[in-house]
């Protein structure tokens, strides 16, 4: 029998269990009979069965009467052997054919009327194998750990379905040897199965910082008014080293305000239908006709709403045909606190040139948390939101 289908047998104690039984499972495949896998009963020598190496079996029938089998794995010859406890048996299985050792005739199979001679190595009559704390058990660190929840499937044949179906349908079939760890462990399956989490907000990493550009200046509450920052004498300031990533296309040394309103800014990219009131969060966006291709829309995006003069931020998308429907955070960067305009076609256009300001914390590098900063070099003054992006503030007269 298979390998499976020996321990579902052990399992269920469908042999004898009386002190001092041998069970042993022979195959034959090609005319070539072989010992796959030997059980032993467990008494009160669980130390020594765990201890193993090597297990002599008496069989008159076959190789002039004693057969050898090696218990232990190892690479030189490869030799895997399974080893462990399986309901009351310690089981040994040989899972690398051509280490299983050949039986030239098969013994009496009446376990009633056949008896043979065990001989497990090393013996340990005189102690010096004993289970304690000064002496480890030999071997024991091939035996694998076994997972929780995850069982074996018996794939020995060419069958599309496991040999052991049933018994994982039933929630009966062997738990698999692997550790639950490969499979929840963060460190493990973010590199092998989920991948690394850099998202836009940066709430699950942030932008690698080593490109980044430093700058001095000094941050400032949002609620500390532009003038009275600008005013500030040098000593009073408290400077600090900040780190910026410049937007797309913005070729700088030190951060600058966007000024999206400016007559040199980029064209609309994208139309939106209907009234735009004070309170409107959800835009059905289009591409405007004839324009350029522009970036795309995507969660954590900036858009400049240019009938509104406003900055707004991308919170949700879901583009259904030739339509993006857009759900948005309005007056960023307070760009628009009282809107009062509406229009009946609102037009926008993604802004890639939107810098991000990173600052050391802890040990470690942060986006600058919503609040304003005086750029030390230009006397500028940016505003960022709560993800460190900064689009817009005062420049210096």
């Amino acid at each position: 029998m298979t390998y499976s289908e020996f321990r579902y047998s052990l399992l269920g104690n469908l042999f004898p269990t009386a002190p001092g039984t041998v069970v042993i499972n022979y195959n034959t495949v090609g005319g070539v009979t072989t010992i796959d896998d030997v059980a032993i009963v467990i008494k009160d020598d669980l130390p020594q069965l765990q201890e193993a190496t090597s297990i002599s079996l008496l069989i008159p029938e076959s190789n002039g009467g004693i057969i050898n089998i090696n218990v232990e794995s190892s690479t030189t010859p490869v030799r895997v052997v399974d080893r462990g406890v399986v309901g009351v048996y310690y089981c040994y299985s040989i899972l690398t054919p051509d280490q299983r050792p050949i039986v030239n005739t098969l013994p009496a199979t009446d376990p009633e009327d056949y008896n043979t001679g065990v001989v497990i190595e090393p013996i340990t009559a005189t102690g010096a194998y004993n289970y304690n704390t000064y002496n480890p058990l030999i071997g024991n660190t091939i035996t694998d750990r076994e997972s929780s929840y995850i069982v074996h499937s018996d794939r020995g044949n060419t069958s599309t379905n496991p040999a052991n179906l049933d018994s994982i349908l039933s929630d009966q079939a062997v738990h698999a040897s692997v550790q639950d760890s490969l499979y929840s462990n963060t460190g493990w399956i973010n590199g092998r199965y989920e991948g690394t989490k850099t998202d836009a907000q940066g709430y699950g990493g942030i932008n690698p910082t080593i490109t980044g550009i430093s700058f001095t200046g000094a941050y400032y509450p949002l609620r500390v008014e532009d003038n009275t920052i600008s005013q500030a004498s040098l000593d009073t300031r408290v400077l600090q080293e900040f780190f910026f990533i410049p937007g797309k296309g913005v070729n700088v040394t030190v951060p600058t305000v966007t000024v999206p309103s400016d007559s040199s800014a980029p064209p609309a990219v994208y139309e939106a239908s209907g009234q735009t009131s004070a309170t409107r969060t959800v835009f059905d966006f289009e591409v405007t006709s004839g324009a350029t291709e522009g970036a795309p829309i995507q969660v954590g995006s900036y858009m400049y709403i240019y009938n509104l003069d406003e900055i707004v931020r991308v919170e949700e998308v879901e583009t259904v045909g030739a339509v993006v429907n857009t759900t948005v955070k309005r007056n960023m960067f307070g760009t628009n606190p009282n809107p009062t305009t509406s229009v009946v076609t609102t037009t926008a256009r993604v802004m890639e040139e939107i810098s991000r300001i990173y600052q050391f914390r802890n040990n470690r590098i942060e986006f600058v948390e919503e609040g304003k900063v005086w750029v030390q070099t230009s006397e500028d003054i940016l505003r960022m939101d709560e993800s460190g992006y900064s689009a817009t503030g005062s420049v210096a007269l």
